[in-house]
């Protein structure tokens, strides 16, 4: 993540990983400080069909966004 956060000139990035259950998908996403790699909020994990990943998608959009403006506007 600080590689990532040097390259784009952020202080601060979004980092996730996406695992096949079965025919489902689980999206985890972390809000990560791009100087020093500290996790700053780790977001509950996201699940949804495999076939239509879109739906799960925007849930965690829409996690990190309030995540992020929590942070950001307390």
């Amino acid at each position: 993540p600080q590689a990532l956060a040097r390259g784009a000139g952020a202080g601060t990035v979004v980092v996730g990983s996406v695992y096949r259950l079965g025919d489902s998908l689980q999206l985890q996403a972390q809000i990560v400080d791009g100087r020093t790699g500290d996790v700053l909020t780790a977001l509950d994990p996201v699940r949804g069909a495999a076939r239509d990943p879109l739906p799960a998608i925007d849930a965690l959009r829409q996690r990190a966004l309030g995540a992020l403006a929590g942070r950001l506007d307390p």
